[in-house]
């Protein structure tokens, strides 16, 4: 071969070997800047996806869980969840729930480090119900991309400040073992001297495990444990209070309100209330 005609198909390789190399980023996906998305869901299992926008998740009414790499967090109403482009993530929808989600290109806004539930603000809720005039066929205008823009950045301040809605998965056996019967003994009185025993580890060795890969105490755990439990509880109609409290090891109905105002920002009665609202329908988020 000629070297004018070598060099040439050289040329060419180099071309296609710098189109192809790792650190080249994506083509941004094609569409506007951002939409919304507003569905009532049926009660699902737990289904994974992969989305290829940057998806802002917000709770209208009803729960959800989501579970990812670092552990599971619980989406109550009046909460958002930020997921990034091309973050595994699963999904399961106890009693049906109303979302309102946004999803904006993955090139035009900094991307999510992780995924992260929080609670908006009031104007932040208002904000993503209003834009439900911006469909995905409707969205291309300045005017949604302005709006869009100053609502993504009201989400990430508010992201800074996550609620305590994650349950850490652990990183070793023994945690992530303690973590699970923890999780199933919730209706009975468990003490972390048991949790211990059935791991073979001291109780002392164990809580600076828990402590290390969590950052959380055992005891915090627990009581994210018994919150998430009792929402979901509360999602039946015949779930009262007393019988939440009690399912989710309370011995006093007193005690168990505070602990849920607390985490959830409403008393047991009116989250129950709220819930009544969640309909049905089979669609995915």
């Amino acid at each position: 071969m000629p070297a004018k005609a070598a060099a040439k198909v050289a040329d060419r390789v180099a071309d296609r070997v710098a189109d192809t190399r790792p650190d080249k980023p994506p083509d941004p996906v094609p569409g506007p800047f951002a939409y919304c998305f507003a569905q009532t869901f049926a009660a699902a299992p737990e289904s994974t996806a992969v989305f290829d926008r940057h998806y802002l998740l917000y709770a209208a009414s009803g729960m959800m869980t989501l579970r990812a790499g670092e552990g599971r967090w619980t989406l109550l109403p009046s909460r958002a969840a930020w997921i990034p482009a091309g973050q595994t993530i699963g999904f399961a929808i106890p009693h049906g729930m109303m979302c309102c989600s946004l999803l904006y290109r993955a090139d035009a806004i900094p991307a999510p480090d992780r995924v992260t539930v929080f609670p908006l603000p009031p104007l932040a809720r208002d904000m993503i119900l209003y834009s439900r005039r911006w469909g995905q066929d409707t969205a291309a205008t300045p005017e949604a991309e302005n709006f869009f823009r100053a609502l993504a950045d009201l989400a990430r301040q508010a992201a800074l400040q996550p609620g305590p809605n994650l349950i850490p998965h652990g990183q070793s056996a023994p945690v992530r073992t303690a973590i699970e019967l923890t999780g199933q003994r919730l209706e009975t009185p468990v003490t972390f001297l048991e949790i211990a025993a059935l791991v073979h580890l001291s109780p002392r060795a164990l809580s600076r495990r828990i402590a290390a890969e969590t950052g959380l105490s055992w005891g915090q755990i627990l009581q994210r444990q018994r919150m998430a439990h009792a929402a979901e509880l509360l999602t039946h109609d015949t779930a009262g209070v007393a019988g939440a409290a009690f399912a989710s090891g309370y011995n006093s109905v007193s005690a168990f309100t505070t602990a849920f105002r607390a985490f959830t920002g409403q008393s047991p009665a009116a989250f129950r209330a709220a819930q009544k609202g969640a309909t049905t329908s089979r669609r995915h988020p």
